[in-house]
């Protein structure tokens, strides 16, 4: 398990090289930097950087790795909460109530089958990968190069007054990763239009998380915790500058297994 240790070592090097090499100038400046909270909040730091400190890069290397690939493209992501509401009573009569769990079960159906159905006609929720085709998204061929998104259940909470009680409340969050063509706005109406979130009306909210907890200096800067879906295109000056590097280096041929999506 790598992560970013080695990745950002060889970006101090290479800044090192650059500078050896007199290729820094002030037509030309490299910023090496080493970010914090990534694990938590990805990208939040970035923010900071562009936003308070006013630097604006012409483009950016991550040093996330690879396994010797060049990516000019990653899927987004976002944390997507839904809490529905019920009405407890004993468990001894739990027709008296009106259970939380229950009507969640049916939500959380739904979501599965947004992430495992396709998109034929006859499905009455169709499936993420719907997004891979033309007729559903104009971004339908930076998709199909980015791949499907996906949704998943991460956490599941709930509120009851004891183990002999009908829960009155239950939430999930939701992991949801986004390919070319897909928001923040499309995907909450998603999750809102899911027939049993229909079904259940004023009972349930879908929002979306924000992260707004402290660096280790203290500083805390909230951010809603999503992450657009970037793709640099084939043909762009970096991408094509990228893959003269590499060739010089190692040859036409990539060096590693095949890409997994993240």
């Amino acid at each position: 398990m790598s992560d970013q240790c080695g990745g950002i070592v060889s970006a101090v090097y290479g800044a090192r090289i650059m500078k050896d090499l007199g290729l820094l100038s002030d037509k030309y400046t490299v910023l090496v930097t080493g970010t914090v909270q990534e694990e938590d909040c990805d990208g939040l730091c970035w923010q900071y950087i562009i936003n308070e400190d006013k630097v604006r890069p012409d483009f950016v290397v991550s040093t996330e790795p690879t396994d010797g690939g060049i990516y000019r493209g990653q899927r987004g992501r976002m944390e997507i909460r839904v809490d529905v509401k019920g009405v407890s009573c004993h468990g001894s009569a739990p027709e008296r109530g009106d259970n939380a769990i229950y009507k969640m079960a049916d939500i959380l159906q739904d979501v599965r089958s947004l992430n495992e159905n396709d998109a034929a006609e006859d499905k009455e929720v169709k499936g993420l990968v719907k997004m891979l085709d033309e007729k559903y998204n104009k971004e339908w061929k930076e998709a199909n190069f980015l791949g499907r998104g996906t949704v998943t259940v991460s956490e599941i909470f709930f509120t009851s007054p004891s183990r002999c009680a009908v829960a009155d409340s239950c939430s999930v969050s939701l992991d949801r990763r986004m390919t070319a063509g897909e928001t923040w706005e499309s995907c909450l109406e998603e999750i809102r239009a899911l027939p049993s979130v229909q079904k259940y009306g004023d009972d349930v909210t879908v929002s979306m998380y924000e992260y707004s907890r402290p660096s280790y200096k203290g500083l805390t800067y909230p951010i809603e915790c999503y992450f657009p879906t970037w793709v640099i295109p084939e043909d762009h000056k970096v991408t094509k500058a990228l893959e003269e590097a590499y060739q010089n280096l190692y040859g036409t041929e990539r060096i590693g297994a095949a890409p997994q999506r993240r």
